[in-house]
Protein backbone atom coordinates (compact mmCIF):
# COMPACT_ATOMS: atom_id res chain seq x y z
CA UNK A 1 0.00 0.00 0.00
CA UNK A 2 1.52 3.35 -1.01
CA UNK A 3 2.55 5.63 1.85
CA UNK A 4 0.55 8.57 0.44
CA UNK A 5 -2.60 6.50 0.90
CA UNK A 6 -2.44 6.94 4.66
CA UNK A 7 -1.09 10.47 4.92
CA UNK A 8 -2.67 12.81 7.49
CA UNK A 9 -4.81 14.58 4.88
CA UNK A 10 -6.09 11.27 3.42
CA UNK A 11 -6.25 12.40 -0.21
CA UNK A 12 -8.29 9.97 -2.29
CA UNK A 13 -7.91 7.08 0.14
CA UNK A 14 -11.27 5.45 -0.57
CA UNK A 15 -11.00 6.13 -4.28
CA UNK A 16 -7.64 4.38 -4.41
CA UNK A 17 -8.89 1.37 -2.46
CA UNK A 18 -11.92 1.05 -4.74
CA UNK A 19 -9.70 1.40 -7.83
CA UNK A 20 -7.35 -1.30 -6.57
CA UNK A 21 -10.30 -3.64 -6.02
CA UNK A 22 -11.66 -2.99 -9.53
CA UNK A 23 -8.21 -3.67 -11.00
CA UNK A 24 -7.96 -6.89 -9.00
CA UNK A 25 -11.26 -8.23 -10.39
CA UNK A 26 -10.74 -6.89 -13.93
CA UNK A 27 -10.75 -9.62 -16.56
CA UNK A 28 -9.61 -7.52 -19.52
CA UNK A 29 -7.70 -4.41 -20.46
CA UNK A 30 -11.00 -2.61 -21.13
CA UNK A 31 -12.23 -3.29 -17.61
CA UNK A 32 -8.92 -2.03 -16.25
CA UNK A 33 -9.31 1.12 -18.34
CA UNK A 34 -12.82 1.64 -16.94
CA UNK A 35 -11.46 1.21 -13.42
CA UNK A 36 -9.06 4.10 -14.08
CA UNK A 37 -11.94 6.36 -15.12
CA UNK A 38 -14.00 5.31 -12.09
CA UNK A 39 -10.99 6.28 -9.97
CA UNK A 40 -11.03 9.75 -11.49
CA UNK A 41 -14.75 10.17 -10.88
CA UNK A 42 -14.50 8.92 -7.30
CA UNK A 43 -11.71 11.37 -6.52
CA UNK A 44 -13.90 14.21 -7.77
CA UNK A 45 -16.77 13.00 -5.59
CA UNK A 46 -14.39 12.70 -2.64
CA UNK A 47 -13.46 16.37 -3.00
CA UNK A 48 -9.85 15.93 -4.11
CA UNK A 49 -8.33 19.05 -5.67
CA UNK A 50 -8.47 19.06 -9.46
CA UNK A 51 -4.68 19.35 -9.83
CA UNK A 52 -4.22 16.28 -7.63
CA UNK A 53 -6.90 14.38 -9.59
CA UNK A 54 -5.05 15.18 -12.81
CA UNK A 55 -1.70 13.95 -11.48
CA UNK A 56 -3.05 10.78 -9.89
CA UNK A 57 -5.28 9.88 -12.84
CA UNK A 58 -2.40 10.47 -15.27
CA UNK A 59 -0.19 8.17 -13.22
CA UNK A 60 -2.67 5.27 -13.19
CA UNK A 61 -3.42 5.68 -16.92
CA UNK A 62 0.29 5.66 -17.78
CA UNK A 63 0.75 2.51 -15.72
CA UNK A 64 -2.22 0.83 -17.43
CA UNK A 65 -0.83 1.78 -20.85
CA UNK A 66 2.61 0.50 -19.84
CA UNK A 67 1.06 -2.80 -18.81
CA UNK A 68 -0.80 -3.05 -22.12
CA UNK A 69 2.39 -2.46 -24.09
CA UNK A 70 4.20 -5.10 -22.05
CA UNK A 71 1.32 -7.52 -22.55
CA UNK A 72 0.58 -7.76 -18.82
CA UNK A 73 -2.65 -5.89 -18.13
CA UNK A 74 -3.01 -7.35 -14.64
Amino acid sequence: VPRWLFDPMRHARWSALFHDYLCFVARSFEERKKADHVFKECMGDEGVASWRVFIMFSAVRMNTQRMKIMGKWR
